[in-house]
C-alpha cells in the first residue's frame, strides 16, 4: 500500500512538474519588427516576446538588437572620463554607425574591470563575481570568453562585465531572479555575427530566457552561442544610424563608456 502510495505521490509530481514547463510557460515570440538595415547587411529588429502562467497571467518583453557580422564590422570602445555626453553624441562625433553603452563603473565615474582601446589599457582587469565575462576583439573576430579561458592574440578593444546570460547556446542556471531593470548584452554565434541591444525591464534570469527564446528572430540558420550582461538599468541605451532617422534609445543619466560599430574599411 505505501509503494502504490509514492509511486501515486510520484506520479502526480511528475504531472505537475511537466505542466509546469509547458509551452505556455515559456516565452515565445509575438511580434517582429525590422526596424531597418546599414550597408554590410547589418539589420535592426524589434522583437517582443510573451510568456504566461498556469493561470493566465502574461508578462512581455522586447528585445531592440542590431545583427552584424564581424568580418564587416568591428567594434571600438569609446571612453568618456568626464561623463558629460550621451550616446548619440559620442556616436555621431566619433563617425559610428551604430552603438550601445559598454562596461560598469563606479560612482565616481572610475571604470570597474579591463578596458581597453586600441590597445590601450585604460583600466586594469579585476576579479568579481559580477565580472565573469570579457568582451575582446582583434581585428578579424569578436570573442565572449570568461577570465580563466583562453584569449586570442593581438587584442584591440576590450571590456570586462557579465553575468554571462547565454553558454554553450544554453540558458544560465543561477541568475538573479527579483531585480527587474532594463539590459544592456552583446552575443555572438560560431560564425563571426553578432548581436548586440537592449532588453525592456526584466531580471537576469528571464533575460537568459528571453535571449535564448528570441535567438532564432536574429540568428536565422545558426544558434546563439554566447550571450554577455552589460551595464543596464538607467545606463541602458542604444542607437543605430538609419536613414533618414537614427534610431535612439537614450540612457538615463551618463555613464563612462560606449561600444561604438565601424564598418571595416
Amino acid at each position: 500500500m505505501k509503494k502504490i502510495s509514492s509511486l501515486l505521490f510520484c506520479g502526480i509530481f511528475l504531472a505537475a512538474a511537466l505542466q509546469a514547463a509547458s509551452p505556455s510557460s515559456q516565452w515565445h515570440v509575438t511580434k517582429e519588427t525590422t526596424l531597418g538595415t546599414l550597408p554590410g547587411n547589418a539589420s535592426l529588429r524589434s522583437v517582443t516576446l510573451e510568456q504566461c502562467d498556469q493561470k493566465g497571467l502574461c508578462q512581455q518583453a522586447t528585445v531592440k538588437a542590431l545583427l552584424f557580422s564581424a568580418a564587416f564590422f568591428h567594434l571600438q570602445l569609446l571612453d568618456v572620463p568626464a561623463r558629460n555626453q550621451k550616446l548619440s553624441q559620442v556616436m555621431e562625433s566619433a563617425g559610428c554607425v551604430a552603438g550601445i553603452n559598454a562596461s560598469y563603473f563606479h560612482p565616481n565615474g572610475t571604470p570597474l574591470g579591463l578596458v581597453m582601446t586600441h590597445g590601450k589599457v585604460i583600466h586594469p582587469q579585476e576579479r568579481a563575481k559580477l565580472l565573469s565575462g570579457l568582451l575582446l576583439e582583434t581585428r578579424d573576430n569578436i570573442f565572449l570568453l570568461r577570465p580563466t579561458e583562453k584569449f586570442p592574440k593581438n587584442i584591440k578593444e576590450a571590456v570586462q562585465a557579465g553575468p554571462f546570460l547565454v553558454d554553450h547556446a544554453a540558458v544560465v542556471n543561477g541568475l538573479e531572479t527579483t531585480h527587474t531593470a532594463w539590459r544592456t548584452f552583446i552575443a555572438t554565434d560560431e560564425h563571426g555575427n553578432c548581436l548586440m541591444g537592449t532588453i525592456s525591464p526584466v531580471t537576469l534570469a528571464e533575460a537568459s530566457q528571453v535571449l535564448l527564446a528570441v535567438a532564432p528572430s536574429f540568428f536565422k540558420t545558426t544558434k546563439m552561442k554566447r550571450a554577455l550582461n552589460l551595464d543596464g538599468g538607467s545606463s541602458t541605451a542604444l542607437w543605430v544610424r538609419l536613414e533618414p532617422t537614427p534610431f535612439s534609445q537614450e540612457e538615463r543619466g551618463y555613464v563612462r563608456n560606449f561600444l561604438g560599430l565601424r564598418q571595416k574599411n
